[in-house]
């Protein structure tokens, strides 16, 4: 028999309420509320949260006025839940804000400058400031070789300042003593000199007219070789014989000291007498950037020869010849121009010059001949301004080689001799332009016609 069952009681648990979150917030004008849920069974209990007479949120009033630098600013405030809410407030004046003062005229050394400040706030505010003189903020002029260091004696040079000409600086060039000895005491004494980037600055008084073993400029270079100081020669007090300037081809190419000494010439600067180079003047000289010879017309053949380091984007703007082999091989030279009166470029003279950057030849060009941008691969477009139906105007494989030779652009209505070899190996989509009314007459040109393909108008 079975016994008998006792019904079983099961107490629920109560509920396990979390925090109250405000749900909607009290303002200063309604209630807000409060929730809260079960974390056993969900449940959610709201509650009021009553008014809260503080809980404004403030506003700026429309009559509200910022603040200037001089000036107070209105701050009136309305709340946003009730617009009959509304406080009284000032905002007090901001102040100048000058920031950085900017130099608007620098003091000299004989006159006071001025700064002035321009407040952040107010573009309209400015403030200046005198800057007292600087008895050190000289604008001192170029060095003026009074008289040049030389073989035999002391030289001198001389600065003034552009502010005041009684302010002047003055430095002693001693003499070298007629000697290798002498050149080779002096560049010691210098400082620097010991790599390309760093060169003696040289300014020497010689005669570049004497010749022999013996010649003032065989002594400069043998002692430029002995010392192996690497120097910026300034020449322009020197003496010349003549108006043309440099070695002659037998010097050149021997192997003595002195053109170990040409390997240590960073620049030259060439007396205003100069007006020509001879043949081979520079030829070798592998660490020479730059030459000055303002007043030069005439280049020589191999006047420049294989000077790899030479960086100029100009030559002098009275150049009007340029010789055979001038500057082939300086592939540093970086010309973005050719002088304006140039006439004529013989053989080779600018041969695998693979850094140009020419794009346009002058008008006064009119006879450029073989070779004499041979391999020049950085050619990419040009335009040949010569147009003078009545001169002679050869271009003889003027740009066998060039590469990257996309496009010739030539003015000359009457089409110029051709040399037959003059595109051989340029880009294979070279075009070339010329006046529409003259394209037959070049397409039907001796040498020409094998381009006639290529031959468009420019119009």
């Amino acid at each position: 028999m079975l016994a008998k069952m006792e019904p079983i009681q099961l107490k629920l648990p109560t509920h396990q309420w979390g925090n109250w979150s405000v749900t909607t917030a009290a303002t200063c004008t309604t209630e807000g509320i409060e929730t809260r849920a079960c974390s056993l069974d969900g449940t959610v209990e709201t509650r009021v949260v009553p008014i809260s007479p503080e809980a404004h949120d403030w506003q700026l009033a429309p009559t509200a006025i910022a603040p200037t630098c001089t000036e107070d600013g209105n701050g009136d405030q309305i709340c946003s839940h009730n617009p009959e809410h509304t406080k009284i407030g000032v905002i007090p004046a901001l102040g100048h804000d000058f920031g950085d003062w900017l130099e608007t005229i620098a003091p000299t050394c004989t006159t006071e400058g001025l700064k002035t400040g321009t407040c952040n706030h107010d573009l309209s505010h400015k403030e200046t400031e005198v800057i007292p003189t600087d008895s050190e903020a000289h604008d001192w002029a170029e060095w003026t070789i009074k008289a040049s260091v030389s073989l035999t004696e002391d030289g001198e040079e001389t600065r003034i300042c552009n502010f005041n000409v009684s302010h002047f600086e003055t430095n002693i060039l001693p003499a070298l003593n007629k000697s290798i000895a002498g050149v080779t005491a002096y560049l010691s004494g210098q400082s620097g000199g010991n790599n390309i980037n760093d060169p003696i600055q040289l300014p020497i008084q010689i005669n570049l007219g004497n010749t022999g073993s013996t010649s003032d400029w065989d002594v400069l270079l043998t002692a430029l070789g002995t010392i192996g100081k690497y120097v910026d020669l300034d020449l322009t007090a020197s003496v010349i014989t003549g108006n043309r300037f440099g070695f002659n081809a037998g010097s050149i190419f021997n192997t003595g000291t002195p053109n170990a000494g040409r390997l240590y010439v960073v620049s030259v600067s060439l007396p205003s007498t100069v007006t020509a180079t001879n043949s081979f003047a520079f030829s070798g000289f592998a660490n020479l950037k730059s030459f000055t010879a303002g007043n030069i017309t005439n280049i020589a053949t191999y006047s420049f020869y294989q000077c790899s380091s030479l960086e100029l984007t100009k030559l002098p703007s009275g150049i009007t010849r340029i010789n055979s082999y001038a500057f082939a091989g300086c592939t540093s030279l970086a010309l973005t121009e050719l002088p304006p009166l140039l006439e004529v470029i013989e053989g080779y003279a600018f041969s695998a010059c693979t850094s140009l950057s020419l794009t346009t030849f002058p008008s006064s060009l009119y006879f450029m001949n073989t070779g004499a941008f041979s391999t020049c691969t950085s050619l990419n477009s040009i335009e040949l301004l010569a147009d003078d139906p009545d001169r002679y105007y050869a271009i003889w494989d003027v740009f066998y080689g060039c590469t990257n030779l996309t496009e010739v652009i030539l003015h000359a209505t009457v089409p110029p001799i051709l040399g037959p070899s003059t595109f051989t190996y340029t880009h294979a989509t070279l075009v070339i332009k010329v006046p529409n009314a003259s394209v037959v007459a070049y397409q039907t040109a001796e040498n020409w016609s094998a381009h006639a393909s290529r031959i468009i108008s420019m119009d």
